[in-house]
């Protein structure tokens, strides 16, 4: 399962490589040699020297020799392709994308492939997106969407129910609050509930609901973001901090990255965060990385950085990836860019976005190579004072 990152849908392959570090058990913090060592593991998958050695330069390991863009291209659709058929011999097999509306244009050609050639395999591919996107593969022949429409008023009496360990007396002024309120939306219904136990407006008591609404300082919120903020604003400043971080690096963070910026002990940010798991505001990714349980717990903690934070956030990121890079040097001078743009720094958002340019263009990927050239003379033409030099 990989969550499609907006800041690099321009990455050649960056909706892919973090499914093959999952097949192969590669991690963020692992050496050169160990990556190498455990792209041979595709071997087993059916995958050759050469494919072995695209993979393994991909994900982070020395590059044996230039591989030009549509070689690479044809060894990562083999590879996938041999995968797929490999795994799924002997039972189903899901290869899913969250957010797939920053899929990058790369990863959507080698799925047109991939759907041709697994076929007839036991092979599901789950794309999730919000509405409004449109699919490429809505014409496709065994493309089924599924709309997620809003729950009937009995489900989402269910859901409620089941959320608070099945009690045997609740109140029929809260069940009709909240399934009124929620729109059928079970992630509303889910966090609301949580808000209002973290501000001891409900909670049940030999197997009954007791709810007090005056106990909630502003009653239920009318918006999702509204819950999801209310509930973040019961924790602690530590872990808001941490979260806040978290928000400005992405829809997925590393551990580490966290630490840095805050300029905190390792294992403090790492206890603070199993917390937080704990609680479905974060889930672990990996060894060292999480992501945010939702989007929008991402989007409300964002959203509540005033102007001048978000800018001194942006920058601190910055500057804590640039002394600890990490990952695929396009992906790392792309990420770095957006960070400088945001924050501010133009010259230096500019000179990164050259770097990714230059990076993309050294592996002979020049379509995506001269989109960040453009990217950075935008950014030059909408200077106030534009630097021609």
């Amino acid at each position: 399962q990989v969550t499609c990152s907006p800041q690099h849908s321009s990455v050649p392959f960056s909706s892919t490589i973090p499914l093959l570090r999952q097949v192969t058990g590669v991690h963020d913090e692992d050496a050169a040699e160990a990556v190498a060592e455990k792209a041979r593991r595709l071997m087993v998958l059916g995958a050759g020297p050469e494919e072995i050695g695209a993979i393994a330069e991909f994900m982070g390991a020395p590059s044996a020799g230039a591989v030009d863009a549509t070689s690479r291209s044809r060894l990562v659709q083999s590879v996938l392709v041999k995968a797929a058929r490999r795994l799924s011999q002997d039972r189903l097999t899901v290869f899913a994308w969250e957010a797939a509306r920053s899929m990058d244009a790369e990863t959507i050609s080698l799925l047109d492939t991939v759907l041709e050639q697994v076929a007839h395999s036991r092979v599901l591919i789950v794309l999730s997106y919000r509405t409004g996107f449109r699919c490429k593969w809505e014409g496709h022949s065994s493309f089924r969407e599924i709309v997620v429409a809003p729950l009937a008023d009995a489900d989402c009496t269910k859901v409620i129910l089941n959320l608070l360990g099945s009690p045997d007396d609740v109140p029929w002024e809260f069940l009709s609050e909240m399934t009124g309120k929620s729109g059928g939306n079970p992630l509303f219904i889910e966090e609301t509930i949580k808000a209002l136990k973290l501000s001891g407006a409900i909670g049940v008591h030999n197997r009954k609901v007791i709810y007090n609404r005056s106990a909630a300082k502003v009653g239920l919120p009318k918006t999702l973001k509204g819950v999801v903020g209310e509930r973040i604003a019961h924790l602690g400043d530590k872990d808001k901090n941490i979260l806040k971080v978290a928000s400005v690096v992405g829809p997925r963070f590393s551990v580490d990255l966290v630490a840095e910026v805050l300029k905190s002990p390792l294992y403090s940010i790492s206890m603070r965060l199993e917390t937080l798991e704990h609680e479905g505001i974060v889930i672990r990714s990996s060894l060292a990385e999480y992501s945010f349980g939702h989007d929008f717990v991402r989007e409300a903690v964002y959203d509540s950085l005033t102007y001048d934070l978000r800018r001194d956030l942006h920058s601190r990121v910055a500057q804590a990836m640039e002394n600890a890079p990490s990952g695929r040097p396009e992906e790392q001078f792309e990420s770095l860019a957006f960070h400088y743009r945001e924050c501010g720094q133009r010259k230096k958002a500019v000179e990164y976005l050259l770097k990714a340019a230059d990076a993309l263009a050294a592996t002979n990927a020049s379509e995506p190579a001269l989109h960040e050239y453009l990217k950075a003379i935008d950014l030059l033409r909408n200077a106030p004072v534009p630097d021609h030099q």
